[in-house]
């Protein structure tokens, strides 16, 4: 029996069979019937394999005998296709990456993460710590000498159980001689004997502390003695007579304080003095005294002035002096010599001085020393004085005479104003 090769598939099939088991390709009608396992002559030796008498590996060998090898275009063609597909996807890996690091937006800042903290709410129990009370406290020393002041020692106190939970504290009995800190710092005082008391818990100890020095004597100093300076102690007056109330006199002009001299009057009711100024009060006579160095001066006051008529003008407390002389009658008497002007206010009636302000009282007495009424006064230049009653009162700088008459008769007196 022999056997059919398809030429489409190679198969072998019986000769008995129209068409090919495999491909179901029609055996055509000059299709080789050949013996199996022998070669056909026309074939050149080839010998057929599976695949058929035209698959590429058969046609491949033929063409080697032949001497003939054709180039399959199948084959060239496939390595021209993935050569482009490769550089296709080469192109499009290098768009992609254009594309996403230039035109999409980047954001180069590092975000922010917030970690997932997971909160866990541990119940706590507070419990106290437990206490340990001192059993026993011991002192290092029992007693502590101190030989100066502000000398210091420290006291170490030891307690058992040595981790007690009791405070120390320390106290001195007598903080005249010794004191001590919270610390246990002792520093001496004062001369004396004191007790430190250490206490701890229910515990207590004591420590006897003896300061043996003497703190020194302060040396009490005396006042200085004022050295008073060595002068010649005298008032510039030995006597003075004042014609008003309030006129005044600074009775020291030397070197020294007036403060530095002790001032006195008999009678306050006749003159005052204070730092060496005298003052008339009343009418009267007095003495005024000034005291330094142990040394006692005098000076006689005369306050020769009575109570001045209501004018509305009284004494400037100036200081002057008087005329002069101590007669209190007048020699330009009328004749017969029954009446005379006599000054109340001061001893001259007959020629008186005044500053500017300050006044006096002329009075017309009769014989038996009594003021007589009914009488008239001029001046005679009233820019410079003035005269009322009897009351005359210096204006102006000038000198003037003040007239009194009475029954025809004129009494006369000059005034001088400074």
């Amino acid at each position: 029996m022999s056997k059919i090769i398809c030429e489409v598939c190679g198969t072998t099939y019986p000769d008995t069979t129209v068409q090919c088991p495999i491909c179901g390709c029609v055996r055509p009608g000059n299709a080789h019937s050949v013996t199996a396992n022998k070669q056909d002559e026309n074939d050149g030796g080839y010998t057929h394999v599976k695949g058929g008498r035209f698959s590429k590996s058969n046609v491949r060998k033929r063409n080697k005998i032949n001497g003939t090898e054709v180039c399959d275009d199948n084959d060239s063609n496939r390595g021209l296709v993935i050569t482009a597909i490769v550089l296709l996807l080469a192109i499009v890996a290098v768009v992609c990456y254009i594309v996403v690091r230039f035109f999409m937006p980047v954001n180069d800042k590092p975000q922010a993460t917030t970690p997932n903290v997971i909160t866990t709410t541990q119940a706590t129990v507070e419990t106290e710590p437990p206490t340990v009370p001192c059993a026993t406290l011991k002192l290092e020393t029992d007693v502590i000498t101190l030989d100066k002041k502000g000398a210091a020692w420290m006291i170490y106190a030891r307690t058992e159980p040595a981790d007690t939970t009791d405070s120390i504290t320390f106290s001195s009995s007598d903080e005249t001689v010794t004191t001590v800190s919270e610390k246990g710092k002792v520093v001496a005082v004062g001369p004396g004997e004191a007790v430190i008391t250490v206490t701890c818990g229910n515990q207590t100890a004591q420590c006897t502390v003896e300061c043996t020095f003497e703190l020194p004597t302060e040396e009490t100093t005396e006042p200085e003695e004022t050295t008073l300076p060595d002068v010649e102690f005298v008032l510039n007056r030995e006597d003075i007579t004042f014609n008003a109330k309030g006129d005044a006199w600074m009775l020291y002009s030397g070197s020294l304080s007036p403060t530095q001299i002790a001032w006195s009057t008999d009678d306050a009711k006749v003159a005052t003095i204070e730092n060496g100024k005298v003052t008339a009060v009343g009418g009267g006579v007095t003495t005024v005294y000034g005291e330094y160095n142990g040394e006692k001066v005098g000076c006689i006051i005369r306050c020769n002035f009575a109570a001045a008529p209501d004018t509305g003008v009284s004494g400037s407390g100036d200081i002057y002096e008087d005329g002069g002389g101590d007669s209190g009658e007048n020699t330009n008497n009328a004749a017969g010599g029954n009446y005379y002007l006599k000054n109340l206010i001061g001893s001259n009636a007959s020629d008186v001085t005044l500053n500017i302000g300050n006044g006096f009282t002329l009075a017309l007495m009769d014989e038996n020393d009594n003021q007589v009424s009914g009488v008239t006064w001029s001046v005679s230049n009233t820019s410079v004085c003035t005269v009322s009653g009897g009351y005359v009162v210096a204006v102006a700088t000038g000198t003037v005479t003040v007239t009194a008459t009475y029954n025809g008769q004129t009494y006369t007196c000059i005034v001088r104003v400074s």
